[in-house]
């Protein structure tokens, strides 16, 4: 899957990524009625983040063990990482060790430190890592380059 990870503090990279799709990863889980989010927690529990169901209904949202065809080293958040590039790097949770469903959003590392909660890439600028220039974008996920 080819898509942009967009970071809050300012960058975004262009990827290839690969992995299991998060539709088709759910496809294979039976949710408990109540559950309307998923938390996602790092190995050893030190980082988590949440976000609605319905957030991550998208077609590029990736449970993701490889870059370019190379198994994503841990710097990079391997062994298992997600891809969420409609949100900020944030929701992309890096070591990922456990998921949960549950029936409301949980505070996160950074939601916790004052990021949003949900997320949402806001219009600004980036710096296209792949380019090295800098980069207007207009909120969302980052298409356009």
């Amino acid at each position: 899957m080819n898509a942009r990870l967009t970071s809050v503090s300012g960058w975004s990279v262009r990827a290839v990524w690969q992995g299991v799709v998060w539709k088709d990863f759910l496809a294979q889980v039976q949710l408990k009625p109540e559950a309307n989010h998923a938390a996602f927690i790092s190995l050893g529990g030190g980082y988590e983040t949440s976000l609605a169901l319905k957030d991550l209904d998208h077609p590029r949202v990736l449970l993701c063990y490889a870059v370019e065809g190379e198994p994503l080293e841990p710097e990079y958040g391997g062994p298992l990482r997600m891809i969420v590039p409609h949100r900020y790097g944030y929701k992309s949770a890096k070591w990922l060790g456990r998921i949960e469903f549950i029936p409301g959003r949980r505070g996160g590392y950074w939601e916790d430190r004052g990021y949003t909660r949900d997320g949402l890439i806001e219009p600004g600028q980036t710096l296209d890592v792949n380019t090295g220039q800098r980069r207007p974008v207009a909120g969302g996920e980052v298409l356009d380059f």
